[in-house]
């Protein structure tokens, strides 16, 4: 895609190297020269003004960052908390759990020797 010209908007002669570009718009090096020294300090003060407020800006979302950072440290801190509390509580049902597992488990083991044992020996026995 074509870039757009440059202009300077005094004299609209086309732009294709050194300019000023300032927050009225851009202007050619010779019309520059022609721009009295107060208006040209007034638009250095405008733009120092619109740069100042940019900085305000990059350092409030710099504090939110540094917030968020904060939070994220907070929320992985308290995830950290959660589990151990899960694993605290739930513990003492696992093991219930697993001596339950571990009965029936002895159970079926019983019954499938019992089985085998019944198949493997004579039915008079």
């Amino acid at each position: 895609m074509e870039q757009p010209k440059l202009r300077c908007i005094k004299c609209k002669c086309e732009i294709s190297g050194a300019h000023y570009n300032t927050p009225a718009g851009r202007y050619c090096v010779k019309c520059w020269d022609k721009v009295p020294a107060r208006k040209k300090k007034m638009m250095e003060q405008l733009a120092m003004e619109r740069l100042a407020n940019m900085g305000r800006l990059f350092e409030l979302a710099n504090q939110r960052d540094k917030s968020n950072d904060n939070k994220i440290k907070q929320l992985n801190t308290d995830i950290v908390m959660i589990r151990k509390w899960i694993k605290r509580l739930l513990a003492p049902i696992m093991r219930e759990v697993l001596k339950e597992e571990q009965q029936y488990f002895i159970e079926m083991l019983d019954q499938q020797v019992a089985e085998a044992l019944r198949r493997a020996l004579p039915h008079d026995v």
